[in-house]
């Protein structure tokens, strides 16, 4: 009986939600590959400090301009899709946010306004506010 309880708050969040819950979805799937890219951004940088370091070392003496190159561009590639996630989920988040505070603004007002007038006239402002 406990477990329902505890999930009752976040099965009204889905309700307010609405047809927004689509949007959470794909903001989430923006977040992980977010949290990839930026994983991968590092094990890239490392990768281009070895190719260096094996060219400078290479016993031929030949350094290895293009695979130094072809790291440095996936890097580059890399932290530019990263950017381009995280933009992509704040702004779905953004518009997610500010449909679900209208939805529950408008909740608000419908039932305030369907309250009798003697529910105002007998309670100070203050406490209407912290009951809101």
């Amino acid at each position: 009986m406990k477990e329902n309880k505890s999930r009752a708050p976040f099965l009204r969040l889905m309700g307010v939600l609405g047809k927004d819950k689509g949007m959470l979805a794909v903001s989430f799937i923006f977040a992980f590959l977010y949290a990839v890219t930026q994983a991968a951004g590092p094990f890239l940088l490392g990768r281009a400090i070895t190719v260096i370091a094996e060219g400078v070392l290479s016993p031929e003496g030949g350094f290895p301009f293009t695979e130094l190159l072809n790291v440095i561009i996936a890097c580059g590639i890399t932290y530019i899709l990263n950017w381009l996630f995280l933009l992509l989920q704040n702004r779905i988040m953004i518009g997610v946010t500010q449909r679900m505070v209208l939805r529950l603004r408008s909740a608000i007002a419908r039932k305030l306004g369907r309250l009798p007038l003697g529910y105002y006239e007998g309670r100070p402002f203050g406490d209407l506010l912290s009951t809101v």
